[in-house]
């Protein structure tokens, strides 16, 4: 008989790798990420085609696979630890999407871009799915943030990594996970600002939009190198309403090139559980109408760029 596994009973654990590609073997009492929606796909299979001339048969001949890698997708809750300057649950996921994590002890932890290949953090993954695991080493990847209005902010990670197709998935009991207490927080009393002007906003988005490249190697057992994230383009957007021209310039600021800096303000109030988004310098890249509730409002997207240094277009302050 079949035996049937439920979407609920999956289990993420996630770990930084003290070496790229070497498992440090997570385990649920110490790892445990809360997630939602995990999803696998192929990423980078090969299936090399075999196109005989046979002269009796114009039948394709059997493909064979020469390698892949595979990425998991999946939300996570965005909250604290519960005390100020002690790592939050998704600190190795952050890592592995290219942050450098600063420690300021019992004040904050802070994500700032990285762009040293050779410092940028790798985790190893662990995927159980009601009775299988997936392992995933040498993940990388990227992320994007969402903020709503009375609703929880949201990471949104995409990880690719190496795993051993022909044992991909093993047959294991699952664990119970071990997670981090802290009740996450919605998003109310935020004091966002742009500039010196503050817009009345219902949503905020953010993304590192980090390019990972996937290096053929022939000598891999899964013909593929270490993955490099090699750019990012730090992007988003919200909706402010659409306010006074002497209170804030939209259409004449996208045309100026104008930069200003953007931050949410903390979104919480509880030391540990507060968590402030902040870019020094953001442009308005492209403005759109939108009708909210009846009233008129703007869908503006932006761009993050660095100023007066280097890796510093964006941060996530956790205090």
């Amino acid at each position: 008989m079949a035996v049937t596994k439920l979407v609920h009973r999956q289990l993420l654990l996630a770990e930084v790798e003290a070496t790229y590609n070497t498992n440090p073997v997570p385990t649920a009492a110490a790892n445990s990420i809360l997630v939602q929606s995990a999803q696998w796909a192929d990423a980078g299979l090969r299936m090399e085609k075999r196109p005989a001339v046979r002269g009796t048969s114009i039948a394709q001949l059997q493909s064979i696979f020469g390698g892949g890698l595979l990425e998991l997708s999946f939300d996570a809750e965005v909250k604290g630890s519960g005390a100020a300057g002690t790592k939050p649950e998704l600190s190795p996921l952050l890592q592995a999407c290219g942050m450098t994590e600063t420690i300021v002890a019992s004040t904050s932890v802070t994500y700032t871009p990285d762009s040293t290949p050779t410092t940028i953090k790798s985790v190893t993954l662990y995927l159980y799915m009601d009775g299988s695991l997936l392992i995933i080493t040498g993940a990388r990847g990227t992320v994007s943030f969402d903020v709503k209005t009375g609703g929880l902010v949201t990471a949104k990670f995409k990880m690719t990594g190496h795993a051993p197709y022909a044992s991909v998935y093993t047959d294991v009991v699952l664990p119970t996970g071990t997670f981090n207490a802290t009740v996450p927080v919605p998003a109310l009393s935020v004091a966002a600002t742009i500039g010196a002007y503050s817009p009345v906003l219902d949503t905020f988005m953010v993304g590192l939009n980090s390019k990972l490249e996937m290096p053929p190697s022939i000598g891999a057992a899964d013909g593929y190198a270490e993955l490099i994230i090699s750019e990012r383009e730090v992007k988003g957007s919200f909706d402010p309403e659409l306010d006074t021209e002497a209170a804030f310039a939209w259409w004449s600021e996208l045309s100026a090139g104008t930069l200003n800096a953007f931050t949410t303000g903390a979104i919480g109030a509880t030391a540990g559980n507060k968590v402030t988004f902040t870019m020094p310098a953001i442009y308005i890249e492209k403005l759109a109408p939108k009708d909210r509730n009846g009233i008129l409002c703007l869908t503006a997207d932006y761009v993050a760029v660095e100023s007066g240094g280097v890796d510093n277009e964006i941060s996530i302050a956790f205090t």
